[in-house]
């Protein structure tokens, strides 16, 4: 999780202006919205689409993917 992530979800879970988080953290509320407003990072693509396909891998094996209870790894 980004600051800016931190932030905005501050706002979205605990109703914590953007303006009190901005000056508690010591970054302008400009940058904040710059940041936010930003495309999504190749990086950042690509781990949702890694989470994607790994969500849909564990959804396909009936939620049993992974080492069976007891086995040896």
């Amino acid at each position: 999780m980004t600051v800016a992530d931190f932030i905005a979800d501050q706002r979205t879970s605990h109703q914590v202006p953007h303006a009190v988080s901005c000056r508690a953290l010591e970054v302008s509320q400009s940058w904040l919205y710059k940041w936010l407003g930003r495309p999504p990072t190749a990086r950042a693509e690509r781990h949702a689409d890694l989470t994607l396909a790994i969500q849909e891998i564990f959804d396909r094996s009936g939620d049993t993917s992974g080492s069976m209870p007891g086995s040896v790894a």
